[in-house]
Formats: structure tokens, C-alpha cells, sequence
């Protein structure tokens, strides 16, 4: 289960990603910034969850 977790948040960072750089090319530094954020804590939180037990 946590494997489907990890794959899933990747699917899930493609997009946020894709907006993030996005965001980045309008000059909204902070709104990039905040997004991957959210793009590396979800992954990080997959990766913890796979390497708790």
C-alpha cells in the first residue's frame, strides 16, 4: 500500500510541478516556491511512510 502511496504522490507532483514552473515564469517567486515545497513534502512523506517499517 504504501508503494501505490509513493506512485500516486509522484502522478500528483507531475502537474504541481508543471505549475510550479509556471508560476516561477510569471514572476510569482513565492507561489513557486510554496509549490515545490508542497512537491517535495509530498514525496518526502511517501518516501518516510515506505522507510518507517
Amino acid at each position: 500500500m504504501d508503494y501505490l502511496f509513493f506512485v500516486l504522490s509522484l502522478v500528483a507532483a507531475v502537474p504541481a510541478y508543471t505549475y510550479a514552473s509556471w508560476l516561477n515564469k510569471q514572476n510569482n517567486k513565492a507561489g513557486a516556491i510554496w509549490m515545490w515545497t508542497m512537491v517535495l513534502l509530498g514525496i518526502g512523506l511517501a518516501v518516510f511512510s515506505m522507510l518507517r517499517y
